[in-house]
């Protein structure tokens, strides 16, 4: 864990969780890039524009989120949450809000929205790999004590946010794996769709099931998560006092993307036909 790598200024620095999404953030880039369909279907210039957006949108969407659950932690000082070393993301928030700007933006510069999706969604769960061992550096987003020592960590620094010199179930090493799992999948369907005579890319059947895998994903290992926040709603109105709200809208996301995809295509070819 290296929370903290070099000092810039005041309580500024130049953080470990930084480097590893920024790491992970260009290789997304250049692969992306480098995708000879993205080349056919939008411009450098526009290509690199929701890019920004996209970013803008997720640190946004993820941020929101987080200040939205952890609400307590800032009501006494509301100006906190908008300092990035106070605090985390959500990735939940990070992929929705990420997804509607950059399908509004796509639309407005009039390019296939879709196959733009499908394949930014090829790539995206590689950026999560990336961003959840920053986790890793960051000490946030940690496991519950486990006693098995082969499968846990125990954090040491006392600059990060895991509790200290206690065995933890490495969740962020698990969703990590997971992440990179499902690019691999996502990057073999793609390599296999090339091939067959009647494509599905640009049917959004990549952004489903990016969208679905790392979602379900997130909703399994929260089970594990040590700083999980237990959702009142559900306990409150149902009794069950297990699911955290992070679960709640993941199982949201879940149920709701395919209805709103299977929709939105259906509506965005016959508009393009």
């Amino acid at each position: 864990m290296l929370p903290k790598v070099v000092h810039l200024y005041g309580p500024l620095w130049i953080r470990g969780y930084g480097l590893i999404i920024a790491l992970g953030f260009a290789i997304f880039l250049y692969l992306l890039y480098n995708n000879p369909i993205r080349k056919k279907i939008i411009s450098n210039d526009n290509f690199f524009n929701v890019i920004f957006v996209g970013l803008l949108a997720g640190i946004i969407g993820g941020r929101l989120l987080n200040i939205i659950e952890n609400f307590s932690e800032f009501k006494h000082n509301i100006f906190e949450s908008i300092y990035p070393w106070i605090g985390g993301f959500s990735v939940l928030g990070s992929i929705v809000v990420g997804i509607a700007s950059i399908s509004i933006y796509l639309k407005i510069k009039k390019v296939q929205v879709f196959k733009m999706l499908d394949i930014t969604a090829i790539y995206a769960p590689l950026l999560h790999a990336f961003g959840r061992l920053g986790c890793l550096m960051a000490g946030c987003c940690y496991g519950i004590p486990h006693k098995k020592s082969w499968f846990t960590i125990t954090f040491t620094n006392p600059d990060g946010l895991a509790p200290l010199h206690m065995p933890l179930i490495p969740t962020q090493l698990l969703s990590s794996i997971v992440s990179f799992s499902i690019f691999l999948f996502l990057y073999w369907l793609y390599k296999r769709n090339l091939t067959q005579k009647t494509s599905t890319l640009g049917t959004g059947i990549f952004l489903l099931a990016y969208v679905e895998l790392e979602t379900f994903s997130r909703f399994i290992v929260d089970f594990l998560r040590g700083n999980r926040v237990i959702s009142e709603f559900i306990a409150n109105y149902t009794g069950i006092t297990f699911i955290s709200t992070q679960q709640v809208i993941a199982f949201s996301i879940i149920f709701l993307t395919p209805l709103i995809l299977f929709f939105g295509y259906h509506s965005y070819k016959k508009k393009n036909t």
